[in-house]
């Protein structure tokens, strides 16, 4: 078993129309256990600490604060069978955003369970992924009477063809539900055929808000292109 330990803390100050001040402490425990060649166990333990304020200057009047806590425990098993990968895993997830000059409290939670199979025979340059997760999600506001709650089973299917060394065509199409996530970061793939399944955002300026449902399909073509040469003589 090989485990390790990550913490950060980072200090944001941004001087624009007025002030602001972020404070960040990111915590993480993690490993994982190889029985053997073709299977792999990971598990995760993480949390997030976020204090955002925001003040008038030159006078430091605070106008909002917003005090985050975020926590998170995850696991996936791995497991080679052939040409097949096989992935599951579940995560879930607890976030309380309290502002102290409002005095409301914003509760979210956010759980998965997920399974991804990759077939990838040899000499065929062709792999395929096939996922299914259930997903469960949460959140409670004081300003809004009704909550917002999701309950689904999304299906991913992925496929990637590299007819040439230099060519690769992609396509995908999958829905997902935007959960909360501690420092950007989740154990589950994030993207399938090289398209992106989840958009997250510092404070919500990009990205999807949490509990949004998405739908998603996308083709994409890469090609490398050869090294240009200047013309000899």
């Amino acid at each position: 078993m090989i485990c390790d330990f990550f913490a950060c803390r980072l200090v944001d100050s941004e001087k624009s129309a007025g002030l602001r001040k972020n404070l960040v402490h990111f915590v993480r425990f993690s490993g994982h256990y190889d029985d053997n060649a073709a299977s792999d166990w990971i598990f995760s333990l993480a949390s997030e600490s976020r204090n955002r304020r925001a003040e008038l200057s030159p006078e430091p009047i605070e106008i909002t604060e917003t005090q985050s806590r975020l926590w998170s425990l995850s696991s996936q098993h791995l497991r080679r069978f052939g040409p097949v990968q096989l992935t599951l895993g579940f995560e879930n997830l607890r976030e309380r955003d309290y502002s102290p000059l409002e005095m409301a409290e914003v509760t979210e939670i956010g759980q998965s369970a997920y399974v991804y199979g990759q077939w990838q025979p040899d000499r065929t340059g062709i792999a395929v992924t096939v996922g299914l997760s259930a997903e469960h999600f949460r959140l409670e506001n004081p300003f809004f009477t009704n909550r917002i709650e999701r309950h689904r089973v999304s299906p991913k299917l992925g496929i990637v063809w590299t007819p040439t060394p230099n060519t690769t065509v992609r396509a995908a199409a999958f829905s997902s539900v935007k959960r909360p996530l501690v420092a950007s970061w989740t154990l589950e793939p994030t993207q399938l055929a090289g398209f992106n399944q989840f958009f997250t955002g510092f404070e919500s300026f990009y990205g999807d808000p949490d509990g949004t449902v998405s739908k998603r399909a996308g083709i994409g073509v890469d090609q490398r292109l050869g090294r240009w040469r200047a013309p000899s003589g």
